[in-house]
């Protein structure tokens, strides 16, 4: 596989979407930044940048700091809605018995330190997010977290079940400062018909590997009747109250039917 200095997701689907044309779906980071749906307290969480180190290219940046809640929401973030909400969106997940690709890139900053857990427990650091129908009020069907070591977390299928949970990598340290690619591998699906695989990539490697391979796991949202509803992909840092800030860098996200249409961008 091809060397990739960011950190990268890879999830894959067979989207009717991409039928008619093979080029990935992307979010580069080149819009200006009024056009992007931003969840965050002030105009300086969400800066779009150009990586002085990676031959300038675009990147997004960002902040999160003690009391930075959104709209009354629970936790602190700076978030971008991919695509934005509307059905038609580039991001959004409908099908199911498919397979995607999804690539991002994160760094983290040198002065990195883990959010705080709170009364539950969590501390959540997610930075790329698979949100259900906002009706379900529940976690994300698939995210990746930043905290004091990477991880995956996964609760699909039957939310009154509610069978998930959070899963390792095996690579799993931060290697902060510096770029990591991720890759998700990811077969849609709202039963354990469903599966994902997570490869990883660190700034300065030339070859991938496989940091989970899950089987059997539902990966899309529903109650009761197995008839999953339209998900939409989140992209930034969401955090448990800390007093300390975040800061974090985002590459550009793909969307691709392969592994190698992600992952050789």
């Amino acid at each position: 596989m091809t060397k990739f200095a960011s950190v990268i997701l890879v999830i894959v689907t067979t989207f009717a979407a991409f039928e008619a044309n093979t080029t990935p779906i992307s979010e580069n980071w080149t819009s200006p930044r009024g056009s992007y749906d931003v969840h965050a307290t002030g105009v300086d969480r969400f800066v779009l940048e150009r990586d002085k180190n990676n031959s300038g290219k675009p990147i997004a940046k960002f902040t999160v700091s003690p009391g930075d809640v959104f709209q009354k929401s629970t936790g602190e973030r700076s978030e971008v809605v991919l695509g934005g909400w509307e059905s038609s969106s580039r991001f959004r997940v409908k099908g199911n018995d498919e397979i995607e690709f999804y690539r991002v890139s994160i760094k983290l900053s040198p002065d990195w330190i883990a959010p705080q857990s709170n009364s539950h427990g969590y501390a959540w650091g997610i930075f790329f997010q698979l949100h259900g129908p906002n009706e379900y009020m529940a976690p994300p069907a698939i995210a990746i977290h930043a905290e004091n070591k990477f991880s995956l977390f996964v609760l699909g299928g039957d939310l009154n079940a509610k069978v998930g949970g959070r899963r390792f990598l095996t690579k799993s340290d931060l290697n902060i400062g510096r770029w990591v690619d991720f890759v998700l591998e990811i077969k849609w699906a709202p039963d354990t018909t469903g599966a994902i695989a997570v490869y990883r990539r660190n700034e300065g490697e030339s070859d991938w590997e496989k940091v989970a391979d899950i089987k059997a796991v539902a990966t899309l949202q529903h109650k009761g009747t197995p008839i999953p509803n339209s998900h939409y992909w989140k992209s930034g840092f969401y955090r448990s109250e800390s007093k300390h800030e975040n800061t974090l860098w985002l590459g550009p996200i793909l969307r691709g039917r392969t592994f190698d249409e992600v992952a050789g961008q």
